[in-house]
């Protein structure tokens, strides 16, 4: 038996030196950031009921798509709420949550018959999505149904006997018996052609008329002999057996096309026009085999998408086609150039990729169904793909919806049509009690309800519970994402008082005060006190850790109580010994919050009413857990890990002084923690210390000793 070797979970027979590498990570990792927001509320626009996150880049595109509204207004004085040196930054990231159920407008474009072929879905929602109108005009490429133009001149000597027009339209032969006879002019013959009864079977399939140019005939495919399905693919293809075609010049083969479409999307004074869309085949196939007939489909079906034929004669099924292009979880298949390469190693047809890019995906394709294709190849083209991709990748006011299975061209309309069905919704309680739930799977710094009165079914008192409710339920042991909260109330003082003592949380705090600030419009304007936490949750996002808001300049135009039931110079005692956040004006201009306070109001604990103090606890216990479990949490428990352990807690409780998020002080020796004990019994480790997390100074008490003048002289 040979001489193994297990090595770093290796087990090696061959000699040789081999390497484990092992990172002593003694630290941790950096920092864990801050600066997350998350706001909850309603908007005119944007996506309804979703988590939307932005970075600061990403703030001033998300205030046009929300338009109006508190979102919109929130998100400037999110990025931008002090003037106060002492504030460097504001938020660094804002997680969305709109509440109100907003719709998208709609509208459904048709081919001829009509049949719905592509829905165009405003891109944004809400009321004003219904300002956007659509028009679809002919490109360069027109719509042309089967034509043949006579190469001959009349008049014509006709015998009147044997001299007949046989055509081959879409898989069904049409004989024109001739009667006249004599010299014959152009103008009696498109007569004689156009009488159904000199016709077999049935009328007329095409229509004569003068040509163009000079004196001979052209014969239009007559729309209305042939499918729905097959209007803007019809053919005429002149039968070998007719003798009277070479006299009139009418010969060959034709198939009818669709032509390419220019899309314009307006609203308002926003005009998108699109590049010219549609109008080149990509792929050419034509059925060669025995049967009368042959119709090619592409269609939806089971959830797949495949090209079939059908041939006609029952004797040759082996001639039929079935091609998966697209599988059931929407992938493709077959590049153009595949798909041909498969149609030609079938005898009985010939496929020709004629596209720009032969390697595009053969599930672009447009549909088509029951389209007969002996005689003349089909070509296929990819327009209703092209004009997602255009629509949804150039433009800014609509997406694309391919509707299964929709066949032919889009209808030209010159006249506007209107998408309907935007609204801007309303909310519900359960709305921010769900969005909520949705903050809880985000890292989120600090909430913000947007609202500050009843409105419509919505009761502000329930919203602000939720919230309190969320926050301390995150604060626990099981929630593990350590954050707070500012509710407010634009009411009286007493109700303002009451509802901050119902409160009582360290985790939430409570305003009352409107601001006069820039909205979303650029318009100086009153809004109501969840503006004002919106500033000072910005000043606790765009600060240090620890750094209390109390006494910083806050970035508004004026401030106020709405009824004048209290002022910040007279009623301050009264509210913020009932625990609510206000704010004050300075003498020398300006305005500033007064103190950075929580509405706990049960003792004077320290740690309890600063939103500082609880934010720096918050924050050690949400960095030093998650550094303890990326570097032990499913490791072994060898021998020393509880010192190791230790030693990585004495490491980062360091960074934090250093941070000033701890502080030292005479009690724990300067290292900003005591009493750190670390036990490890079985696969459980249980950590104890005390921790001093660094306050803000709040009051600053001189006494000042005056001294009598003395005076001497000599």
């Amino acid at each position: 038996m040979a001489v193994k070797r297990v090595f770093n979970g290796a087990t090696i027979i061959k000699p040789g030196a081999y390497t484990r590498t092992v990172v002593q990570n003694l630290t941790g990792f950096p920092l864990s950031a801050t600066g997350t927001i998350g706001i909850i509320g309603e908007a005119n626009g944007g996506e309804p009921q979703v988590i939307d996150i932005l970075t600061r880049e990403a703030i001033q595109d998300a205030k046009t798509r929300y338009k109006q509204g508190n979102i919109a207004d929130a998100l400037g004085l999110l990025a931008s709420p002090s003037n106060d040196p002492r504030i460097a930054n504001g938020a660094s990231t804002i997680i969305v949550y709109k509440t109100n159920a907003g719709t998208q407008s709609t509208v459904t474009i048709v081919n001829p018959v009509p049949a719905n072929i592509i829905t165009l879905t405003s891109k944004n929602w809400g009321v004003d999505e219904n300002n956007i109108n659509y028009a679809v005009s002919e490109g360069t490429v027109v719509d042309a149904d089967a034509e043949i133009e006579g190469t001959v001149a009349g008049d014509y000597s006709l015998s009147g006997t044997n001299e007949d027009l046989i055509l081959d339209i879409n898989g069904t032969t049409h004989t024109f018996d001739n009667t006249l006879s004599g010299t014959v002019t152009s103008a009696n013959l498109i007569v004689e052609m156009n009488d159904d009864t000199k016709w077999s079977p049935g009328n007329a399939p095409v229509t004569a008329a003068a040509n163009t140019v000079g004196t001979g005939i052209k014969i239009t495919i007559d729309t209305a002999e042939i499918s729905d399905s097959e209007l803007d693919y019809g053919y005429i293809s002149v039968d070998a057996a007719s003798t009277i075609d070479l006299i009139v010049g009418i010969t060959g083969e034709v198939r009818g096309n669709k032509g390419s479409r220019i899309f314009t999307i307006v609203k308002g004074t926003l005009s998108e026009v699109s590049s010219e869309i549609g109008g080149v085949d990509q792929l050419e196939i034509e059925y060669t085999g025995a049967a009368d007939s042959c119709v090619i489909s592409i269609q939806d079906a089971g959830g797949e998408r495949k090209l079939t034929t059908t041939t006609a004669s029952s004797n040759i099924p082996s001639d039929d086609l079935d091609i998966l292009l697209e599988n059931t979880v929407g992938a493709n298949q077959l590049t153009i150039q595949e798909l041909a390469d498969q149609i030609n190693a079938h005898v009985s047809y010939t496929a020709t990729a004629v596209a720009p890019n032969p390697d595009r995906a053969a599930n672009e394709l447009d549909y088509y169904l029951d389209v007969e294709i002996p005689d003349v190849p089909l070509g296929f083209k990819a327009d209703i793909f092209d004009t997602k991709f255009e629509l949804d990748t150039f433009g800014t006011l609509v997406n694309v919806t391919i509707i299964s299975n929709a066949i032919r061209a889009y209808i030209i309309n010159s006249t506007p049509a209107f998408l309907t069905g935007g609204v801007n919704g309303v909310s519900a309680n359960s709305d921010f009690t769900t969005g909520l739930a949705a903050f809880e799977d985000e890292r989120i710094n600090t909430v913000i309800p947007l609202i500050s009165a009843d409105a419509g079914s919505l009761t502000v008192d329930s919203i602000n519970a939720a919230v309190r409710t969320h926050v301390i339920s995150m604060n626990s042991t099981i929630g593990r994402s350590e954050r707070n909260a500012y509710c407010s109330l634009n009411d009286t003082k007493s109700a303002l008082r009451t509802a901050a003592r119902t409160l009582n949380s360290q985790y939430v705090s409570m305003s009352g005060q409107q601001v006069r600030v820039v909205d979303a419009q650029s318009n100086l304007s009153w809004l109501d006190p969840w503006a004002f936490n919106c500033i000072c949750a910005g000043m606790q996002a765009g600060s240090e850790v620890g750094e209390p808001i109390t006494f910083k300049v806050i970035n508004v135009n004026n401030i106020r109580v709405e009824d004048g039931s209290w002022t910040p110079k007279q009623d301050f005692a009264t509210l913020i010994e009932d625990g609510v956040l206000i704010g004050e004006p300075l003498d020398a201009g300006g305005f500033r919050v007064v103190l950075g306070n929580t509405s706990y109001v049960t003792d004077a604990n320290f740690v309890f009413n600063r939103i500082s103090v609880v934010e720096a606890v918050g924050y050690i216990s949400y960095d030093l857990r998650l550094n303890l479990e990326s570097v032990f949490t499913g490791t072994k428990a060898r021998t020393g890990t509880a010192e190791t352990i230790a030693n990585f807690i004495k490491a980062r409780m360091s960074i934090y002084l250093k941070a000033d998020i701890t502080v030292g002080d005479d009690l724990n020796s300067g290292l900003g923690y005591k009493d750190l004990s670390v036990t490890l019994t079985g696969n459980t480790a249980t950590i104890t210390m005390s921790v001093t997390p660094v306050q803000g100074i709040d009051f600053l008490l001189p006494t000042i000793y005056l001294a009598d003048i003395q005076q001497s002289a000599s």
